[in-house]
């Protein structure tokens, strides 16, 4: 059953009227004992003894202040009953229940306080300074590369697994025979994105692709032609478009893994200085199971 608070009912008291008497007072300190949560402006509503605060049923993201959307609010009374009628039945006093609340309870505040730690460690201003103290281990190696493919056969199949291997040979023997690597490339690789570009895989950079094919291509000079090697993916040859160089990514395509690691450093440092402030015991004796006595 939903009710209007008795502060929010107009009292009509009118002067001249004549005193109630201590029975009257009685009521009036009843009433102001009852609109108590009233005068708390970020009381929204109550549901037995909980009162419902604004900031319980606004969105997550909404300002300070902002008006509670009733239909929000309906929507939540319904599990608020529940929460009531669960403490009046004394489901608090279960053991389960308490370890259930105490661990939500500790994971909430130990992310908030963490999130508000950490803050300062990964903003734009700290980032920007890790970029710049580690641009020399931050450098990746960069090829630019085309290749010609062949998928592989199937593992079972010797057959069709010797034939594959002799048709890469082939191609292998075209290109360093002279014949224009693009060409080749349009008429009988097997990738057909980059076949339709005389098999140009653009600019790579190491751990982007494929380990094996980075390492098999990473060391071709420009305009020279990699022996057939093989991955996952197929049975390859592959030609340097330009020289292998070393570059430093952009500030932008490395910001979040700094972030990641700007944050995992900042919380070990976090916990090294808890431990020395906060005392923890650890009661090992108290760790075995329980044991519990058979009736005779």
């Amino acid at each position: 059953m939903t009710t209007m608070c008795s502060c929010e009912r107009q009292h009509d008291w009118r002067p001249g009227s004549k005193p109630r008497g201590r029975s009257t007072r009685s009521v009036l300190v009843a009433i102001g004992l009852l609109c108590v949560g009233c005068a708390d402006k970020d009381v929204v509503a109550k549901v037995g003894s909980t009162r419902v605060r604004r900031s319980d049923v606004l969105e997550p993201a909404a300002p300070k202040g902002a008006a509670v959307d009733r239909r929000r609010l309906d929507e939540a009374l319904p599990r608020y009953l529940l929460a009531e009628a669960a403490r009046r039945s004394g489901t608090l006093k279960q053991e389960d229940v308490a370890a259930r609340i105490r661990a939500a309870e500790r994971e909430i505040l130990a992310q908030v306080y963490l999130d508000q730690q950490l803050t300062a460690a990964a903003d734009e201003v700290a980032l920007r300074q890790l970029y710049e103290e580690r641009r020399d281990s931050l450098k990746k190696k960069q090829v630019h590369v085309r290749h010609i493919v062949i998928h592989r056969a199937d593992e079972g199949d010797q057959d069709s697994r010797i034939a594959t291997q002799a048709r890469i040979n082939e191609i292998y023997a075209k290109v360093v025979g002279g014949e224009s690597f693009e060409a080749v490339a349009r008429e009988r690789s097997e990738d057909p994105a980059s076949g339709a570009k005389g098999g140009d895989l653009g600019t790579l950079f190491e751990g982007q692709v494929d380990s094996v094919f980075f390492s098999s291509v990473a060391a071709l000079k420009r305009g020279e032609i990699s022996k057939p090697f093989s991955t996952a993916f197929g049975h390859h040859v592959a030609q340097a478009v330009e020289d292998p160089q070393l570059v430093v990514p952009a500030f932008e395509e490395i910001r979040g893994r700094l972030a990641v690691e700007a944050r995992q450093a900042a919380q070990a440092m976090l916990l090294e200085r808890l431990r020395g402030e906060i005392d923890v015991r650890v009661y090992e004796k108290r760790l075995a199971a329980e044991q519990t006595q058979e009736r005779p």
